[in-house]
């Protein structure tokens, strides 16, 4: 019964930040629009690049971690189409193109993980973040689409019962992670916190954590030089450096949401 609520509490904050995330429409309509074959146009001649349409993963499509390395990647994807869908999961495969080929690879979670969501491709296109879904060692994995590898990085709050990906710092030094803890013995209510976690030392700092639902549909709204990122609880947005210190927070206007990152030297918004 544990399990099954914490799947469906976390199938809900994937559905509700869809919901505000117009950013992220392409990824979450991709089956929506790609053609029914396995032909797609090269992504470009001479570097990295979008490719000019998706098609889905062909059948027996290589892993992400599969020899040879695919490199980086220009997009990933998911959806209700075949290769994205398994027996029991709605969004539990991402596809994956790469930056200078029209070569597609896969990366299967286990349960409803959306690309753009629940799965986060890093600014450089090198790093696949996704959710372990390990009931007793929550945690995030990192996929190396270059080196073929996976680090996990483990939850950094104690207790937590589901760690996934929130948002990637601009050089991709570091992750911004969300975590859900019981906030009671009875698990009749749960805690939600942020916690920015660096590559290179694995050192966490906690952001924020609070009883309400954050919305973290799409990647936090990171200033372009990292100093500064906003997210949104509620409807309020909050901003903060790199190390939790608060620095400012403004109401949004009704029916609005952040994002996603702003321009040089700002969050989404002042």
């Amino acid at each position: 019964m544990h399990d099954r609520a914490v799947r469906t509490a976390r199938r809900a904050r994937w559905r509700t930040a869809a919901m505000v995330t117009a950013v992220l429409a392409l990824v979450a309509a991709v089956p929506l629009t790609v053609r029914g074959d396995d032909r797609t146009a090269p992504a470009g001649a001479g570097g990295a690049a979008l490719p000019d349409r998706l098609g889905l993963p062909p059948f027996g499509a290589l892993r992400a971690t599969d020899r040879p390395a695919l490199g980086p990647a220009s997009v990933v994807f998911s959806g209700q189409a075949r290769g994205l869908t398994g027996l029991i999961d709605e969004n539990g495969t991402v596809g994956i193109v790469g930056a200078d080929a029209d070569r597609y690879r896969t990366w299967t979670v286990g349960f409803e993980a959306p690309a753009g969501q629940g799965v986060l491709l890093s600014p450089d296109g090198r790093f696949l973040a996704a959710p372990n879904g390990s009931p007793t060692s929550p945690g995030v994995d990192v996929i190396d689409l270059a080196g073929g590898t996976v680090r996990r990085l483990p939850s950094p709050r104690p207790g937590s019962v589901g760690t996934g990906p929130a948002g990637w710092a601009p050089d991709g030094s570091a992750l911004v992670v969300v975590d859900t803890t019981p906030a009671n013995p009875e698990r009749s209510s749960y805690v939600n916190t942020l916690s920015l976690v660096r590559l290179d030392t694995g050192r966490a700092v906690r952001l924020l954590e609070t009883t309400q639902l954050p919305v973290f549909g799409s990647p936090l709204a990171f200033a372009a030089d990292g100093s500064r990122l906003a997210y949104q609880v509620g409807t309020k947005v909050l901003v903060s450096s790199p190390d939790g210190r608060q620095i400012s927070s403004f109401p949004l206007p009704p029916d609005t949401a952040l994002a996603g990152k702003g321009g040089p030297g700002c969050p989404t918004a002042r």
